[in-house]
């Protein structure tokens, strides 16, 4: 059987120890390299419009129309499938609509913004983390438990590509940490407990009045990432 680390290695071409698989730096995420996939999480509704989710349908126009058709597909067809439930307290699983707790990879096409006539290739990952957002964006522990989901069937996916043309590395936000309110720290804690095939830089936009020193943030982010669940809703 062959491990997750050997499956790392066969993606990448290279051995990533765990130290190396996320990586936290000031910037922004569409400045990432040609060839890399970008990952935001998206809530079920086929809509992009507020937020990060909004700068991605702007710089991504046939993209998002491709992201809108994959969730009104599945809306039609009202399917659901079962998801993990880490509430200890509650059923191994629980039964979501999809494509909650599911990931949708994106192949690249060539894309121009009107501030930047430069063209780079890439891909997209969206992460269904919740079902609507706003006013009915889904509960801080709920999106959680998506998230894990959405993770797993991303690993799977990533899996398949190994040995054809995939992404060689990940630029993500900080997901669902912004419209979502969930607080980062706690979907860290899954990106490091599921292992994606490749590595990650998350960008993120460096506070006002100067630059926090990375490797403090991330030994910080790194003692509160212990995932804790209330009552779920």
């Amino acid at each position: 059987m062959v491990s997750p680390e050997e499956k790392m290695e066969l993606m990448t071409g290279e051995q990533i120890p765990h130290s190396e698989r996320i990586r936290e730096q000031p910037g922004c995420i569409f400045d990432a390299a040609e060839g890399s996939a970008l990952m935001h999480a998206c809530s079920a509704s086929g809509a992009w419009g507020k937020g990060i989710a909004l700068d991605f349908r702007k710089n991504f126009p046939k993209q998002y129309r491709e992201y809108r058709a994959h969730c009104m597909n599945l809306e039609k067809s009202r399917q659901m499938h079962d998801i993990p439930n880490l509430n200890p307290k509650g059923p191994r699983k629980i039964s979501v609509p999809l494509p909650i707790g599911t990931a949708l990879i994106i192949a690249p096409q060539y894309s121009s913004t009107v501030r930047s006539r430069r063209k780079k290739d890439y891909w997209l990952i969206c992460l269904f983390t919740s079902t609507d957002y706003g006013l009915r964006v889904d509960s801080p522990d709920t999106i959680i438990n998506n998230t894990a989901a959405a993770l797993n069937d991303l690993k799977s996916q990533l899996w398949r590509l190994a040995g054809g043309t995939a992404p060689h590395q990940i630029y993500s936000c900080r997901m669902n940490s912004g419209l979502f309110n969930v607080p980062w720290e706690r979907t860290r804690a899954l990106l490091e407990e599921i292992p994606v095939p490749l590595k990650i830089t998350v960008a993120y936009k460096p506070p006002i009045g100067g630059q926090q020193n990375n490797s403090a943030e991330a030994s910080n982010s790194k003692q509160k990432s212990k995932i804790s669940f209330g009552i779920m809703a």
